[in-house]
């Protein structure tokens, strides 16, 4: 498996970080028919595409949960 870092030049401050999701938002369990939706919205984001990245992410992800510990 390859690891792909990522640097940014931007300032990270995960004190701004919450557990709270605002009002209507949910989180569902991964699923791949949610994809195109997914590379939609971080699209719209973000402002190119980035689907190879998103793609492994899930994978790796996947991967994991399978993992002994159940991650």
């Amino acid at each position: 498996m390859e690891i792909v870092e990522y640097e940014t030049d931007t300032p990270v401050n995960p004190s701004i970080l919450s557990d709270e999701l605002p009002s209507g938002v949910e989180i569902l369990p991964f699923r791949n028919s949610l994809l195109p939706a997914v590379f939609e919205y971080d699209y719209s984001l973000i402002g190119f595409e980035r689907r190879s990245v998103i793609e492994a992410s899930c994978k790796r992800k996947q991967q994991n949960a399978r993992g002994p510990e159940g991650w």
